[in-house]
């Protein structure tokens, strides 16, 4: 499921730490039962994705985020001014690709990964950080999970900061 060439990344909900973040970002939780309504948006960011990332040739077209979606996982869309600019997936259980089940977690447990925050959208430097610090705070402290778990490739070093610097640590957990 992971290999050598990846970091396992763990955040325990008492370790986590709030940082307080400006009124122009905005997040929307998207499940099963809403995606429908923010399909414009969803689409937009697929498309930012394709733009930014143009040489990722599994980059998810709006078609495959609905087979996502049924196959429940969830999505945080990050807004800036009310501008879609990147999501955040996580799922009760490991789906590495957001629809096939990998392994299966403890009820207090969940699964995140799949952060995008595009640089081809004019915002503030620290958007990929603030928007990830929000995205655990709605995780831990609205969802009431105890435990977050990803993966982050060892050669993704921005990624790593962002993982680093919103108090996860690396840790095999699978």
């Amino acid at each position: 499921m992971f290999s050598s060439e990846d970091n396992q990344v763990i955040l325990y909900k008492e370790n986590f730490k709030k940082v307080e973040y400006p009124n122009h970002y905005s997040m929307i939780p998207i499940d099963s039962f809403n995606f429908m309504d923010y399909k414009k948006e969803l689409m937009e960011v697929s498309k930012l994705i394709q733009e930014q990332l143009s040489d990722w040739e599994k980059a998810p077209t709006y078609s495959e985020l609905e087979v996502r979606f049924l196959k429940k996982s969830k999505c945080v869309l990050f807004l800036y001014n009310n501008y879609p600019i990147g999501w955040g997936w996580y799922n009760n259980n490991v789906k590495v690709d957001w629809i096939h089940l990998n392994k299966e977690l403890p009820v207090d447990w969940v699964y995140g990964g799949g952060l995008f925050v595009s640089r081809l959208v004019e915002r503030p430097k620290d958007a990929g950080m603030v928007n990830y610090n929000r995205w655990l705070d709605y995780i831990v402290n609205e969802l009431n999970y105890n435990v977050f778990c990803g993966y982050c490739h060892k050669w993704n070093k921005p990624a790593m900061n962002v993982h680093l610097g919103n108090g996860l640590i690396i840790q095999n957990w699978c």
